[in-house]
């Protein structure tokens, strides 16, 4: 009787064994699913990381749009200001050159009279696009703050990266 009970207990170890061995698979069942659950959170985690670069990508895009935009207007600009400083200097020579008519002409003072009224009007114009030049000055001097301020954000974008 001693062989049937060694045998019926290396039995009951053996059953014993299996259920440890069905509990452990079901662990590893539970433990893949849960692996896979962590895979999909991944996955949709890389695709709104893809998302959020495809975004910046198009944010970036607009903002070189801006720079170039910037840049343009205030080529534009400068070409402005070159044309009025090149005027603002025809009419000064225009200016030296009545004051020495009337220094040189003293006998002529009503021809210089008669001449005043368009040097006022000329030195009207004159102060009128005087100011424009300080006009297009402050608005160069904005274009070239934005123009940096656009730059550092795009350079803080690309170190994002």
């Amino acid at each position: 009787m001693k062989n049937e009970e060694m045998i019926l207990q290396l039995l009951a170890e053996l059953k014993a064994g299996q259920d440890e061995l069905r509990a452990g698979q079901d662990e590893l069942r539970a433990g893949q699913d849960e692996l896979r659950a962590r895979q999909d959170e991944l996955r949709a985690g890389q695709d709104e990381l893809r998302a959020g670069q495809d975004e910046l990508r198009a944010g970036q895009d607009e903002l070189r749009a801006g720079q170039d935009e910037l840049r343009a207007g205030q080529d534009a600009l400068s070409a402005r200001l070159e044309k009025v400083e090149a005027r603002q200097e025809a009419l000064e020579a225009e200016m030296r050159h009545t004051r020495v008519l009337v220094e040189q002409q003293d006998h002529k003072i009503s021809l210089v009279a008669e001449q005043y009224g368009d040097v006022a009007a000329k030195l009207d114009t004159l102060l009128h696009k005087a100011a424009q030049v300080d006009e297009l000055r402050s608005r160069t001097s904005t274009l070239e703050t934005v123009v940096a301020h656009h730059t550092a954000e795009l350079q803080a974008m690309r170190q994002a990266h």
